[in-house]
């Protein structure tokens, strides 16, 4: 606390929730009284009590809020839901009368400094912020100030001349702003990275359970090795002494198949154990990235190196725990390295292990039972990593542990498919053995069954694969010479239509990789790519880009650099915040912590992604987000959820808002293995189809009023308002695969995929064909009843679906841009259409079908408050095809496909990822057959043009699936791609 005694006596006003709140206490002056008060239980006349309390007769002259706020609101206390907007200013008598007896009650209105302000206010930034401060002053009749953080930047102080000592800053009046600063970067300040003598770090390569993998250059002999850095101090004894093991393991091993270990040393409590580099990768990454599966003379040559490398552990009595594809890494010239003996044992002469270890896809029925262990448990995982190279996936998979655990338990996998030899399948039959007595050894599987199984496929021919001199071709040139590596890439559009214009626009996202998971909220969007590295792009006024600072806008997407090296594969987004999850289940977040979205026990903002430090004991593999909460599944299927809980969306049994991790308790026997948030509800789909809601249920949006007759005529009268706790959808007869969750309505995908939706359908939202609207209970779209669906997601106004055939399908109201321009400000659309594309669209249609590389412009089309006011709309009552996917059998038989693999609406547009198999450099869409007034669709594959014409449209490197023939599309409304 600075000494300003002697200044004017001044009062802050705070809630538990305001953000930063221990800092400030730490910097206020000395003349400074603080009236701290509980958001959750207080009432407008408790607070003003306690201001009584603790001024007495005393009277101040400034007075400052600092409260929790969201765009446009500020809000007060939670009993009452009291919350000052521009509304309540104007209208809510009691927020009135608490504004009048705070100032008139507590401050100096004589003076001419007095004056109200409301610091660290985020609707400073948005008009109704202005707004606010005008009515207030009419109001108060005293100048009133708000600010978007705790200095008061933005505020006009009026000076007077006989204060003594002017501020420049409301800040300055209240806090030692020099010392705030300092603790404010400390605060958001990540530690700094140590530096190594003698080393040039690069990268991270890697993050475990109890270290970092970073990539080093050694300055001698400019060699690249990789240091494992354990911070020991933060460590218990028995992880502690994990790391030592790793050193005594690798110290022990010399194999051309096993990571090189060059010794340890260490620096301030961190353990820096340097070890061999190997440059190709891992086995995980290299078969997520394949779309065709392995040869199967190329996987057995792979696999003997692994085997070789689990023999002479073996040999040496070291058993190694974890073997997982993560942990087999691979050289440029396509030499395997097993790595990672974190929880290797040595073994004594015919001792057994019992301590339950490794990773849950890959360990054997022995260790789940908790029985004694040896060698063959190495074995089983060795079957589990040969079944994942020819399949392309884990052998035993579950939703979480206990449903995993069974599975593995009773052996049951899904069959080899076609195109191995019976040896190969036998192989895999017989290191999968539930009983370990019937494995066979490392040593009879290199020694005897590889042999065999190789031999057999040179007797066939098979040597026709490898090079000529004998050696596996390289991984980075055998997909060029065979085509054993058909790369898979993704392309993100954004996709406007209105009447029978149409915008198809790629965005710029690296035009090689491949999109895992892309998350949508109304201010910003997210994206992972197969290499683990995240993409932001929107608004960042509150920190949710992660990018360290609180930028208005981001044009591009860019890498959150932050977030590189820590293995992130899902990503969520809300309104203003962000969150991620890691390969290992851990989980963080940034951006605004007004509702307590960011789980860090506090509601402050964060800049830049933290640990949600609450969840580090468990492992996240599902997330969910609305726009104010978050919802995630554990791997041991326990549910959590934080954030905003009006309505009952957290699944609490309560309507508190929540800023850490809290358990939801699930109803016996339930398994969840789907999750999903919406506007202010939370729906889960369990292992038996069935799902479950909580929140507000207005429209009967979440199904959960009760029936009369069947699922599609309901007693309203018994109608629910809210659930909160987890109730299970009655109205639903089929089997549930996937819910999306819209702010007014809900549409769900069947197992045997049909669409179901119901809540209110005003905006067409719902496809029954007409625009009742009243609530309404599950009915199935029977316009696409026809069709098989494979995704489905509801739009603020309309429902967007995608098929099996690689279809979209649309239906509700769509909004075009009132100035006929589209986001990047090129003609778009007429109010009035005649027959097939208006003139105005002739220059964008050309520039589309052309494969335009120009990036979407997301300007004002996230964030939009009032859709109706400025933009003109269209209802679709009946499911209507806007776009289609479509190779030609030409193509097909290249092994070039397109496929949709995703759809995330936007209140304007709607965002399509497509993976495709189409080498960049040749990547080209199909044109359009017309298919005029008798045309049956739109998937026709005739083409007339000559070899010439089609040889005139390769070539072009482009990121838009294009050129395409200039062509246009008399079916309206409708695309094909590829």
């Amino acid at each position: 606390m600075t000494d300003n005694s002697h200044d004017p006596l001044r009062l802050i006003v705070a809630s538990n929730r305001a953000s930063h709140l221990s800092l400030v206490l730490e910097t206020v002056h000395s003349n400074v009284k603080v009236v701290q008060y509980k958001y959750e239980t207080c009432t407008l006349d408790d607070i003003l009590v306690q201001i009584s309390k603790s001024l007495g007769t005393s009277r101040v002259d400034t007075i400052a809020l600092l409260m929790h706020c969201s765009e446009t609101e500020i809000f007060i206390c939670f009993t009452g839901g009291k919350v000052l907007s521009l509304e309540s200013v104007k209208a809510d008598v009691s927020i009135r009368e608490f504004l009048n007896h705070l100032v008139g009650h507590n401050m100096k209105l004589c003076i001419p400094n007095c004056r109200l302000d409301f610091l660290n206010a985020s609707p400073s930034l948005h008009v109704n912020g202005g707004l606010m401060v005008h009515q207030l002053e009419m109001l108060l009749n005293i100048p009133v100030g708000m600010s978007k953080d705790l200095f008061g930047t933005g505020v006009q102080l009026t000076r007077v001349r006989s204060d003594p000592s002017p501020s420049h800053m409301v800040g300055e009046l209240y806090f030692n702003v020099k010392k705030l600063q300092d603790k404010l970067k400390v605060e958001s300040s990540d530690a700094s990275e140590r530096r190594l003598e003698g080393y040039e770090k690069i990268r991270t390569v890697g993050k475990g359970a109890f270290g970092t993998a970073v990539l080093y250059r050694k300055v001698s002999d400019d060699m690249l090795v990789v240091i494992k850095e354990v911070n020991m101090i933060d460590l218990t004894a028995s992880e502690r002494q994990m790391a030592l093991n790793e050193v005594q393991v690798l110290s022990s091993l010399d194999h051309p198949n096993i990571i090189s270990y060059f010794g340890s040393f260490e620096r301030d409590g961190v353990l820096m154990i340097e070890m061999e580099y190997a440059d190709g990768g891992t086995m995980a990454q290299m078969l997520s990235q394949r779309a065709k599966r392995l040869d199967e003379y190329e996987i057995l040559t792979l696999f003997r190196q692994i085997v070789a490398a689990i023999r002479y552990m073996h040999d040496h009595n070291i058993l190694h725990r974890d073997l997982k594809t993560a942990n087999v890494f691979l050289n440029k010239d396509n030499t395997i390295k097993v790595g990672d003996f974190g929880i290797s044992k040595v073994m004594t002469t015919r001792a057994q292990a019992q301590t339950v270890l490794g990773t849950p896809y890959y360990i054997s029925p022995e260790m789940c039972e908790g029985k004694q262990y040896d060698q063959k448990s190495d074995i089983w995982a060795l079957g589990c990593i040969l079944y994942e190279m020819a399949c392309l996936q884990k052998t035993f998979q579950g939703s979480n542990l206990p449903a995993l655990v069974n599975k593995i338990m009773k052996g049951h996998f899904q069959p080899v498919p076609g195109g191995y030899s019976p040896g190969f399948r036998q192989l895999i039959h017989d290191l999968l053995q539930r009983d370990p007595v019937f494995r066979p050894s490392a040593a009879g599987i290199l020694d005897s069954r590889l042999p065999k199984l190789l031999d057999s496929l040179r007797g066939e021919g098979r040597h026709c694969f490898l090079d000529h001199d004998g050696s596996l071709p390289s991984l980075n040139t055998s997909c060029n010479r065979y085509c054993y590596f058909i790369f898979v890439r993704s392309v993100l559009y954004e996709l406007k239509c209105y009447e029978s214009a149409i915008a198809l626009t790629p965005i710029q996202l690296p035009p090689r990789s491949k999109v895992m998971e892309v998350a949508v909220s109304s201010t910003h969007i997210i994206a992972v790519t197969t290499e683990m590295l995240v993409y932001s792009w929107g608004e960042g006024k509150r920190g949710q880009l992660g990018h360290g600072d609180t930028e208005p806008w981001r044009q591009h997407p860019e890498v959150v650099e932050a977030l590189r090296g820590k293995s992130i594969n899902r990503v969520g987004a809300g309104d203003g915040y962000s969150v991620f999850v890691s390969d290992s289940g851990m989980m963080m977040s940034c951006g605004d912590g007004t509702f307590g979205c960011l789980g860090h026990c506090d509601w402050n903002n964060s800049v830049r992604p933290h640990l949600i430090e609450k969840l580090l004991s468990v492992d996240v593999v599902l997330i969910g987000c609305g726009p104010h909460h978050v919802a995630v599944l554990s791997r041991d299927g326990e549910m959590y959820a934080w954030g905003r809980g009006d309505g009952g969306r957290l699944g609490l049994g309560h309507e508190e808002d929540c800023c850490s991790p809290m358990k939801v308790t699930l109803p016996t026997e339930c398994v969840v293995c789907t999750l999903r948030c919406g506007g202010d509800g939370t729906a889960v789909i369990t292992t038996d189809g069935a799902m479950m809601a909580c929140g507000r249920n207005s429209f009967n949006k979440l199904g959960l009023a009760d029936t009369s007759r069947g699922f599609s005529r309901f007693n309203f009268k018994g109608e629910i308002e809210k659930a909160l706790t987890l109730t299970r959808v009655k109205g639903i007869c089929y089997k549930v695969a996937d819910v999306s969750l819209g702010p007014t309505h809900t549409a769900v995908l069947t197992e045997s995929g049909h669409v179901v939706t119901f809540g209110c359908n005003a905006e067409g939202q719902l496809g029954r064909g007409h625009l009742k609207s009243s609530s309404s209970g599950p009915c199935m779209v029977k316009s696409v009843a026809d069709r098989v669906a494979t995704m489905v997601q509801c739009g603020p106004t309309y429902t967007v679906v995608g098929s099996i055939q690689n279809a979209v399908y649309f239906w509700g109201t769509r909004y075009g841009l009132f100035n006929f321009q589209d986001s990047m400000g090129n003609p778009m659309m007429k109010a009035e259409v005649s027959g097939g594309w208006p003139k105005s669209t002739k220059v964008l249609q050309e520039q589309l079908l052309c494969g335009s590389q120009t990036a979407s412009q997301y300007t004002n089309i996230l964030n939009v408050s009032d859709l109706h006011s400025s933009h003109l709309s269209e209802i679709i009552l009946a499911p209507q095809e806007i776009l289609a996917l479509y190779a030609s059998p030409t193509q097909i038989a290249k092994n070039e496909t397109v496929w949709l693999a995703g759809l995330y609406p936007l209140r304007h547009s709607v965002l399509v990822l497509v993976d495709t198999t189409v080498p960049l450099a040749r990547l080209q869409p199909q044109h359009i057959k017309g298919s005029g007034a008798g045309s049956k669709g739109i998937f026709s594959s005739e083409d007339n043009s000559t070899e010439e014409e089609q040889e005139s449209l390769q070539g072009t490197d482009t990121d838009s699936l294009g050129p395409v023939r200039n062509q246009t599309v008399q079916q309206k409304e409708a695309w094909a791609l590829v």
